[in-house]
Parts: C-alpha cells; structure tokens; sequence
C-alpha cells in the first residue's frame, strides 16, 4: 500500500529562510500586474502594500520561479546564489530590499561556513535526490505559505512567538507559518504509522504531538562537536532588541515528559502566559525564572538555543495559531538547568558592553570564552561568577573611599572668617560667624 510523506522542495526551503511566503505568487504570476512587496509589516497584519517589482520585470520573476520550482536539489554555487538575490531583489520593494538582501547575504556566508565545517559525505547525502521514478512532485506551490523570512546564525529558520512582548527591530524576527512543499514518495511499506500524540522514537523524530502540533525535523544537523554556531552568537554584535532587559524562563509541559520552552520576556513569566494570544498558557508551567531583570536577556536566550541546537524541537504548524515555533527542547531537565543558568550568569557578567555604539564581547568575557574550542558551561559559569565578585568587591571598595573622600572634603580648610576675623588653620573646621545679641539688633534697627 502506498503512503504519502512530507519533505521539502530544496530551493523553497532555503527562500523560505531568506524571504517571505511565496502564496500569491502561484496563482498571480501569469498576470502582468505587480504583486505587493513580500515583506510583512511590524504587526503582522498585512503585508507591504508597494509594488515588489517592475512591470518590465515581470518575464524575469516567472521565469526563476518556474526555474526554482523545477529544482530537486539546491546546489550550493554562484549561479544559483545570484539567481536568489535576483528573485529576493524583484520581490521587495525598495523600503524593504535593503533588509532582504542583508538577510540573504548572511545566510549565504552561513552556507559557505557550514559546508567548510560540515563532512564532506554529510552534506552530498543531504543534497542527493531521488531518482524520478521514486518521487513525484506537487503541483501545487500554494501550499507553501507564510515561510520564514530569516536565518539564525546556526542556519535554522527564526520561529518567534507569535506574538511578542516587545517590539523588534524590523519585521525579520516574527515567525510565520511553514507548510512545507510535499514530495509523494512512494512505499511499499503497509500500514505505515500516521501522526501520534508522541512521535515514536521521541519529538526530534517528527510527526505530531498533540497540543503541540506538527513537528519538523532540524533542516541541518552539525556535529556535536561542533560548537561553531554558540560561538558565532556569542561573538556577534548584538543589536540593541537584543540588549534590552528581561528574564529569562523555563516551561515544563504538563503532559509530556523531558519536554521543555525556553524564552525571554520583558514583562515576566507569569504576566507572559497570561496574554490571550499565547500559545502554551495552559498546557506548561514555570519552572524558572531569573530572579530580576538583566540587560542582554534576549541575547541569553539566542546563545542558549544555540548551545542546544541538538535537542531542539521544531514545530512546523502550531495547533494554536497555525504558526513555527522553534522554543522548545527534548532533553534532560538537569542539562536543561545547568545551560540556562550558566549563560544567565556569564551575559549578566556583563558578557557584552557598548563600543563605539555597538554592543559587543566585553574583555573579561573574552578571556574565559576566547582559549575554549568547546562551550565548556563549568568554566563558563565558574569564570562568571568570578568576574561578578570582583565587580561586587570593586563596588565596595569604592563606596569606602567615597565615604573618606566626602569626609575629608568636611575637614578641609574653608574660605570662611572665624570670630576673630582670621582664617582657621589647617586642618581645623570653620566656624560660622555667631549671631549678633538682641540689644545689638536693635541698636542697629534704631540708627
């Protein structure tokens, strides 16, 4: 009996890491008239309502597209990376391309750097495709709507929540749905397992869990001992969203053991959960949170998820709001303790200070981060912790000396006559001119 399993179109996987959803564009495209830029606004609620491109550029767009739609593998060249940039230029318009063809760049120079890292037989694996008589593609390029719009820096599509206690910079960190490209692949395979509550073999597998929703798995898998992605995060220049205060939380799910959201807030956990439109109020409970605000807490955030990449879970269609979320983790509760609390305590060091109006890697973080070829969370912790009692000891010892600085300011010599009409001597207080007798007053008032 044969059955049917999702995965994706190679080119429309990557665009949908790189630009908006390409949903109007299946059914427009034959018209001449220009369809509105693809990038979303700030509050998700249309998208960009100025032409993404020129009547006369209307041949060039179809073309590429019918081109990418065509592709059963994204080969990894020049060719094929202009070609990109060209559709993303078409496709936006000038407010929005700007921040397009950065996103793009970016997740190409990640390319690049991923495919130098990466085992030479890992990657050809992964790009391999089947032969033609093992797979049919879908017709339909419809179903491939609201697709991500960015790259992290490890190469994963950004899932945020979908809806936000703050204000980002830009409309490039809100998520949108995925609903990938299908390939039919053919089976002989009876009765073949359909979705379950609890994928076998665990969530990282894929499938569906219940209250969740559709589960993905990660699109790229490096090494485990490749800790080039936790590096690069915390080697970055965080932008000033990403330095804005907040806590950092833990969510335990209710009813799926070892299964955990980790996320930042500005407003706090509890207030957080309590928002109508989120989606795991009912079904997770707080099981930490940093006791006070820092500075960096999203940055925190972006290096933990970083540091977990491995035991990520992707979710590809959220039962809730139909949307990705990429927040959640399958992993030990201990592990899960341990990198949160460790990377709370090493960014509030602080891990990042502002120069020349860029956040970046203090000195004292450099130099416990810098000799690692690993993230090495004792010493990170250890050397954290360490940095923060000097700064406390320094915030003493200042407070004494500004106390005898204050009193020896007191006891200096003052420019004011004592009774006599002389100056004190040194060393010796001032002494405020005594106040004249009644008789004296009045003698004054009466000449």
């Amino acid at each position: 009996m044969a059955t049917t399993k999702s995965i994706q179109n190679p080119v429309f996987e990557e665009l949908a890491y790189i630009q908006a959803s390409l949903d109007e564009f299946t059914d427009r495209h034959v018209n001449s008239k220009p369809l509105p830029c693809r990038a979303l606004l700030k509050d998700r609620s249309r998208r960009c309502q100025n032409n993404g491109w020129l009547q006369s550029q209307h041949a060039e767009v179809a073309k590429l597209f019918i081109e990418f739609k065509s592709m059963t593998k994204c080969p990894e060249t020049d060719i094929l990376y202009e070609k990109l940039e060209l559709f993303i230029t078409y496709t936006h318009c000038k407010r929005h391309v700007e921040v397009a063809l950065k996103s793009f760049r970016e997740w190409t120079e990640q390319q690049t750097t991923a495919a130098s890292s990466s085992p030479p037989t890992s990657r050809s694996a992964s790009l391999s495709p089947l032969s033609s008589s093992e797979y049919i593609l879908s017709t339909s390029v419809s179903e491939i709507s609201d697709l991500l719009s960015q790259t992290s820096l490890t190469g994963e599509p950004i899932y945020d929540e979908p809806v936000s206690d703050c204000d980002s910079e830009g409309i490039w960190e809100k998520h949108e749905k995925v609903v990938t490209k299908e390939i039919l692949i053919l089976s002989d395979t009876p009765n073949a397992d359909k979705k379950m509550n609890i994928p076998k073999g665990g969530p990282k597998t894929g499938g569906k869990i219940r209250g969740l929703g559709d589960v993905r798995a990660p699109r790229r898998q490096l090494s485990k001992r490749d800790n080039t992605s936790v590096f690069q995060v915390i080697n970055s220049h965080p932008k000033e969203a990403m330095m804005k205060e907040g806590t950092v939380y833990i969510l335990e799910h209710k009813n799926i053991p070892g299964l955990y959201k980790i996320g930042f807030s500005t407003i706090g956990a509890e207030q957080r959960l309590r928002q109508p439109k989120n989606c795991y109020g009912t079904d997770t409970k707080i099981i930490h949170e940093t006791e006070s605000k820092f500075r960096g807490a999203r940055q925190a955030e972006k290096i933990i998820q970083a540091q977990l990449l491995h035991d990520n879970i992707l979710i590809g269609a959220c039962e809730k709001c139909g949307g990705g979320h990429r927040e959640w983790f399958e992993a030990d509760r201990d592990k899960i303790f341990e990198t949160v609390g460790t990377i709370e305590t090493f960014v509030q060091m602080p891990a990042y200070v502002k120069k020349d109006g860029e956040w970046k890697l203090s000195a004292e973080a450099y130099e416990i981060v810098g000799p690692m070829c690993r993230l090495d969370l004792p010493v990170l912790l250890k050397g954290g912790h360490a940095v923060q009692k000097e700064a406390t000891e320094a915030g003493s010892s200042l407070e004494i000396i500004s106390e005898g600085i204050a009193l020896a300011a007191i006891q200096k010599k003052s420019p004011e006559l004592s009774n006599d009409g002389e100056k004190p001597g040194e060393g010796q207080l001032a002494e405020l001119p005594l106040r004249p007798k009644r008789k004296q007053r009045a003698s004054v008032a009466a000449s």
